[in-house]
This record gives structure tokens, sequence and C-alpha cells, in this order.
């Protein structure tokens, strides 16, 4: 008889903010799957040994969030597609021992959006503060959505450079320079700066467009600096609790091919876990 080991889990440093076990375990339980999900601290020079690891406990998969998106890759078997074009991952499912990335990232950012209708003008540029894992997914969301503009502000301006080479759409931009921010639609903090335990953002949005909305893709504080200064300047915003649901529903698919549920009593887990 063969026996299913349905562990599963977070990679990623730091990871004790996360409440993504508190999510799959609640949907685990939901529809009676024997099994558990964890949270890793890893450090990098330890990836290889973790996949390693993976292959011998045959643990059923992984989301993998900063900053591994794009380091882990080296050490997996198979792409699909998307996370190919990507150069980023954020789920990793194991099959007999062959390990395949997927990036559910980039369906979890556009969800939220989508579900407003209206919210957001298209034809206006982006800034999006950030130029790691989670901004390609970002990027190509957005490039789907037929944005045309996309400014791209980050400390290590190299990173800009290979975006630049990638995304016809992507204009640099310096650090924290707000000058033309009176005909931006839409700012993305796509950065962990702001998340708890780490430092903020410091950004003044007093220039911003009156219909300019605000996405902060962190979700632990639920109101991170940059979300204060957006109600401050009453503009409409976002903060990263809608993105994780949804791609941990589409990572959850993966792993055990059931789509799960918004229940009301997650979302009251999870109100009390972030107050």
């Amino acid at each position: 008889m063969k026996l299913e080991n349905n562990i599963i889990g977070i990679i990623g440093n730091p990871i004790q903010h996360s409440i993504s076990p508190l999510i799959h375990n609640f949907w685990m339980k939901k529809y009676n799957i024997k099994g558990c999900y964890y949270p890793f601290l890893v450090k990098e020079e330890n990836l290889k040994n973790l996949i390693i690891g993976i292959r011998s406990l045959n643990i059923r998969g992984l989301n993998v969030t900063v900053p591994f998106k794009e380091k882990v890759i080296p050490f997996l078997d198979e792409l699909d597609d998307g996370a190919k074009n990507l150069g980023a991952i954020n789920t990793i499912v194991n099959e007999n021992g062959s390990l395949k990335g997927y990036n559910t990232d980039k369906k979890g950012f556009i969800a939220p959006l989508k579900n407003r209708n209206n919210y957001w003008d298209k034809n206006k540029p982006v800034l999006l503060i950030g130029a790691g894992g989670a901004a390609l997914s970002i990027i190509s969301a957005l490039e789907n959505e037929g944005v045309k503009e996309i400014r791209v502000m980050n400390r290590t301006e190299k990173n800009i450079d290979k975006l630049v080479k990638k995304y016809k759409l992507i204009k640099k931009t310096k650090w924290l320079d707000l000058k033309n921010l009176s005909d931006v639609g839409l700012i993305i903090n796509s950065t962990s700066l702001g998340m708890k335990g780490f430092e903020n953002i410091d950004i003044n949005l007093k220039k911003a467009n009156n219909n300019a909305l605000v996405y902060d893709i962190i979700y632990n504080p639920k109101t991170t600096k940059l979300l204060k200064e957006a109600k401050k300047n009453k503009l409409k915003n976002i903060n990263g609790l809608e993105m994780l649901i949804e791609q941990a529903k589409e990572s959850f698919y993966k792993w055990f091919s059931i789509y799960p549920d918004n229940f009301k009593s997650l979302s009251n887990l999870i109100s009390k876990k972030l107050k």
C-alpha cells in the first residue's frame, strides 16, 4: 500500500511573520487531508541540502518566499512554462522525487485588482517599488493586462537593468524619486520594506493622483506605513492579504487537486492573528 506523505511547508528568511501555515493547515483540516504545513527558516548556504531533504523525506511540496524565489531554481528538476518565463517560483511540487517549480504569485497579485471593477486606470503609468522575485510576477501580470509603462525604483539599481532588458514597458526610476507621481494610476510595493521586523518605506504621497490606487503586497502588519500614508491622502488602497490567499489557493490545488473555498471562519482566524 502506498503511503501519502502530506507534509508541506514554506521556506524563507525571515519566516516567523508568515501566516501561510495558518491558512494551509486550516484548509487541510477542512478537507480531511492528514498532514501538516510547517514554516522552515532556511539559510542560503543550506538551500541545496534542503532540496536533498525534500526528496529524502518525500515532502509533498513547499511554498517559497523571500529571498529564495529565484535562488532555489538551480536545484529543481523542472519549471512549468509560466515560472520559466518569469525566472522566479513560489511553489514546489514533489512528484516521486522529481521537483517542479511553479509561480502562483502572478494570479494571486492580479486577482484583487480584477475583483474591483474600474478600481484602477490601466492607461496610466504604474510605479513599482522593488525589482526582486515578487516584482517579476507583478510586471508580467500587468503586462498581460495591457499596462503600457511601469516605472521601477529599487535600492540596487542594477536589478532594474535586468528588467529593462526583458520588458519594453519598464522605465528606470531613481530610489524614492517622486517627481513624476501625479500621472501614476497604481503604486505598488513589492519589497519586504514595511513588513513586521523590517524598516518602513518613507514615501510622501501628497503629489499622488487623487484617483491613484496604492497596493502593498505585505499583509503583516495589515496596515503598513505606506498604506497609512495612502489613507491619510484619501487614496484607494489594498494590502497583501488577498494576494496571499489567492496565490495560496493555487498552490494548494497543485499539491492536492482541491481548489479551496474562502471560508468565513478562516477570515476570522486571520483577523485575530494580524491584530
